[in-house]
């Protein structure tokens, strides 16, 4: 006997067991904190806002808030919020600014311990120095140096830089005094286009992070949705709104059709059995 129909027959049955478990993607609709401006990025899976979304709605780390200006806010890193000036899902980056308009000095104050974010790709090792003197007494700073102007006052000017040679100018030749060395993903406006363009002050640039898990990023490129799968746990899953659909509507006619068939071969194996038991 062709053993072939019966394995596939067995495959078709674990298929009508299994079909009705299988877990559904949760989505939730995206939000706006500017209902009449949708020119900022929708926030979506895996950031909510707790106020407007449900818990399934976004990761946990993710949470943000809208203030009365409709501007995003995120307030998990410091005890001030940050402005989110923008969300790249694809590339899973977030770009933030600081409110009181002196972004080095809101960085050095971040606690990224215990959170899903870690410093974007343009991450660098900066070292902040004092230096004695007024902010426009020696304008030419060494190249890869910006003055920090929310941070200098009248006496004395605040210098970052992520160049070791300019480093070693600023405190050896100019007797400038080491402040604090951070960790940090700076961004400004055509950085990425003109690698040697560095602004000339530092104040209100933005602080780029990007964030690992969950992994959507390949989701958002293929134009999908993710979400939780099922209602508990934190397990994700993406969405392609033209084929997944598609595809289960066609796994259950497939599972049908070979569920039909299934009942007419073992039929016809019970026909065929009768029929040699009536000839012995």
């Amino acid at each position: 006997m062709n053993q072939y129909p019966i394995i596939f027959c067995l495959l078709t049955l674990l298929y009508v067991i299994f079909l009705p478990h299988l877990k559904a993607v949760e989505l939730c609709p995206s939000f706006y904190c500017n209902d009449q401006k949708h020119d900022r990025d929708p926030i979506h899976f895996p950031f909510r806002v707790p106020e407007n979304q449900t818990t399934r709605c976004g990761y946990p780390g993710f949470d943000l808030s809208c203030n009365s200006n409709n501007q995003t806010l995120l307030s998990s890193l410091s005890s001030e919020p940050l402005i989110v000036e923008g969300i790249s899902y694809s590339d899973q980056l977030i770009w933030l600014s600081d409110p009181n308009h002196c972004t080095p000095k809101r960085v050095m104050d971040l606690s990224l311990t215990s959170t899903p974010f870690s410093f974007g790709r343009f991450g660098s090792a900066y070292t902040i120095v004092n230096c004695s003197q007024p902010a426009g007494s020696n304008p030419e700073l060494p190249r890869g140096s910006s003055v920090i102007t929310c941070m200098s006052e009248g006496n004395y000017t605040v210098i970052a830089t992520f160049k070791k040679m300019a480093e070693r100018e600023l405190v050896r030749e100019r007797g400038c005094e080491v402040m604090n060395k951070i960790n940090a993903a700076f961004w400004w406006r055509d950085m990425e286009e003109y690698d040697y363009f560095y602004p000339t002050d530092l104040s209100d640039v933005l602080v780029q992070l990007n964030w690992g898990v969950p992994s959507c990023g390949r989701c958002d490129l293929r134009g999908g949705s993710c979400g939780f799968v099922g209602g508990m746990g934190l397990e994700v899953g993406c969405v392609i709104p033209e084929s997944s659909g598609k595809c289960l509507l066609l796994l259950k006619k497939f599972t049908l059709l070979n569920f039909v068939y299934c009942l007419r071969f073992f039929n016809r194996l019970r026909l065929e059995s009768g029929v040699h038991g009536e000839k012995l």
